[in-house]
């Protein structure tokens, strides 16, 4: 365990590829054709929710989703960004899958711009 502290001293974290999705909800995210672990569509998932209004544009999203979404990704960006960078996934889409769309989320006011901006408090204290 003591290896942990001195391998991030001598190479810094950079945390990679992650996104505003809190479902698997986007279509053809699990494989063309395939369904979703939300809907439990996805071979052996079960039914945790609807997928309605969960992705699409995010400008058809309500906006108690959107809060949803932002405050996930406040969390991530407060955990993130005590390490040397991070890499979202993907600054754009094809428009059906906006909790992966960079743009979108900027857009619609979902992600925090500038960086610090932030609508919601602290949610997490130990970093």
């Amino acid at each position: 365990m003591d290896e942990v502290p001195l391998t991030f001293m001598l190479t810094p974290p950079v945390v990679g590829e992650w996104s505003g999705a809190m479902t698997d909800c986007a279509p053809q995210l699990n494989g063309f054709g395939t369904g979703s672990r939300m809907e439990g569509t996805y071979p052996g998932s079960y039914y945790i929710g609807s997928c309605e209004g969960k992705s699409g544009p995010v400008s058809s999203w309500s906006q108690d989703w959107k809060d949803s979404v932002r405050r996930y990704i406040e969390v991530q960006l407060d955990a993130f960004e005590t390490t040397q960078g991070w890499i979202f996934w993907n600054f754009k889409t094809e428009g059906s899958a906006g909790e992966w769309d960079l743009f979108q989320l900027l857009d619609n006011d979902v992600f925090p711009q500038p960086l610090w901006d932030r609508k919601f408090g602290k949610y997490c204290t130990n970093f």
